[in-house]
C-alpha cells in the first residue's frame, strides 16, 4: 500500500514535471516576441513545437527492505522546436513569410489579395475612362 508520505513524494515529482512543461510551452514559444525594425515593421517568428512527455512510478512491494526508498519514479520529456515562418506587419498589411515549401492552398491565400487588387484597379481605370 502507498503511504501518505510516499503518495506526496510521487505527487510532488509529477507536479514539478508538469510545472516545468508550463514554463517551456507558452504563447511566446509558438509566436515569438515581436521584433520591430527602424522602419516600424513588426516581425513575429512562428515555430512548430513537437513534444512527448512521460511520468511513471511504482512500489517495490514485498521485494525486500526498501524502507529508505519506498517507491521508484521517473519522468522524461522530448521536444523539438522548428521555425516555420514569420508574420510581417507594416501597419497596413500583414503577410506570412514561410520558411517551408509552400502548399497550394497557402500559395492561393497569399496570391489572391494581389490578384484582386490588380483586377479591381483595372476596373476602376475603366470606369474613370
Amino acid at each position: 500500500m502507498i503511504t501518505e508520505q510516499k503518495d506526496r513524494s510521487l505527487e510532488r515529482m509529477m507536479a514539478n514535471s508538469y510545472s516545468g512543461i508550463k514554463n517551456i510551452l507558452s504563447a511566446d514559444t509558438v509566436l515569438g516576441s515581436p521584433i520591430v525594425t527602424n522602419d516600424g515593421i513588426s516581425i513575429i517568428p512562428i515555430c512548430r513545437i513537437t513534444m512527448g512527455f512521460l511520468t511513471g512510478g511504482g512500489e517495490y512491494g514485498g521485494m525486500g527492505d526498501f524502507s529508505d526508498f519506498p517507491y521508484a519514479g521517473g519522468s522524461g520529456t522530448g521536444m523539438s522546436v522548428n521555425p516555420v515562418g514569420f508574420l510581417v506587419c507594416d501597419g497596413s498589411h500583414v503577410k506570412i513569410v514561410c520558411m517551408e515549401d509552400k502548399g497550394v492552398m497557402e500559395y492561393i491565400a497569399q496570391t489572391v489579395p494581389d490578384v484582386l487588387k490588380a483586377v479591381l484597379g483595372k476596373n476602376n481605370e475603366k470606369k474613370d475612362n
